[in-house]
């Protein structure tokens, strides 16, 4: 994933932010993706062979939430080259949240 972000183009940097916002503002299109994200997840579990690891499975989800977590912090500005830091950054600190106290 990183990899790939690293090697997005100023078009993409363009490009992006505006499906988003499309996505945002279309019902329709917003459950889409969010039932394509679930059969992603589910593929990328069976060919993990994790469908029976909670361990595995968790992992996964809690790679799309940082993920989501930081195409949040990367809106409104936009600014190119930061995704793939935001989701480094929500990556790291994915143990320390999961540990807080109440």
């Amino acid at each position: 994933m990183l990899t790939t972000l690293e090697r997005m183009d100023e078009d993409w940097y363009r490009r992006f932010p505006l499906t988003l916002q499309l996505i945002a503002d279309s019902p329709a299109l917003d459950g889409y993706t969010l039932r394509h994200c679930a059969e992603v997840e589910a593929e990328i579990a069976r060919r993990l062979d994790a469908q029976n690891s909670l361990e595995l499975r968790l992992l996964i989800e809690f790679f799309v939430a940082a993920w989501r977590c930081a195409l949040d912090d990367w809106l409104p500005d936009c600014t190119p080259g930061e995704p793939s830091a935001l989701l480094r950054r929500a990556c790291s600190i994915m143990n320390p949240a999961l540990n807080l106290e109440a």
